[in-house]
């Protein structure tokens, strides 16, 4: 999974605001994650986006980081998310995503 690159401004305020602006992409980006994490058990964290000033940028200023015990919180999130903006199809796959995570790891610690 590659991270999703973002071109923006260097600063902090402008950073929140994109996050605010474009939430739907953070619960999106972090469902692939835990995807990405329920094939390949050995990674414990992905770099979803990425930041850069512009598209010349060598390395992002910013980054956010899906990391495996993160993975219910955020998905709870996403679920609660997609319910409010009525985008019933992604609410399902967080929920399902969710149960499947947790059958996971009561099948491991059981």
């Amino acid at each position: 999974m590659k991270p999703t690159i973002v071109y923006i401004e260097k600063d902090a305020d402008i950073l929140v605001e994109w996050s605010k602006d474009n939430e739907h992409i953070l619960h999106e980006t972090a469902m692939g994650a835990v995807e990405k994490m329920m094939i390949d058990p050995t990674v414990d964290e992905l770099v979803v986006i990425e930041f850069y000033e512009d598209a010349k940028s060598r390395y992002p200023f910013a980054d956010i980081t899906m990391h495996r015990e993160d993975i219910n919180e955020s998905l709870e999130l996403a679920e609660i998310f997609f319910v409010g903006t009525e985008d019933y199809e992604f609410a399902l796959k967080a929920k399902n995503l969710k149960e499947l995570v947790n059958k996971n790891t009561n099948t491991q610690t059981a």
